[in-house]
């Protein structure tokens, strides 16, 4: 996934890592760790943070690639993970047919979700 400005690409993989990328020179930016294997990842709209999917969801700051939540709840794997275009709220997808929508307090240094 691009994004929104096409200046970095991130991706997801199932060893465990979503890692972002500068689009131009190909060179890894952020190596982000801490799941058994990454269903999915994507961009906040302004681009400042990262959401990632697998049996749990996490927020990410884009830039340190430092881990700032963990969103627990769902029972099986989690499908999608979207923030809103305000970047207040995250909505997510499971295996077991669970969605959720959560509302979050986040600055680059901070994250909190309810």
């Amino acid at each position: 996934m691009f994004s929104r400005d096409d200046k970095r690409v991130l991706t997801a993989s199932a060893d465990g890592t979503a890692r972002i990328w500068d689009a131009d020179s190909g060179k890894e930016i952020a190596v982000l760790k801490g799941h058994a294997a990454v269903s999915m990842a994507a961009f906040s709209v302004d681009g400042k943070r990262v959401v990632t999917a697998s049996r749990d969801v996490r927020i990410w700051d884009a830039e340190s690639g430092k881990e700032i939540a963990i969103l627990k709840g769902h029972e099986g794997w989690v499908n999608s993970a979207a923030f809103s275009v305000d970047g207040k709220r995250v909505v997510t997808n499971g295996t077991r047919i669970f969605t959720s929508l959560r509302r979050s307090s986040c600055s680059s240094s901070a994250c909190m979700a309810r």
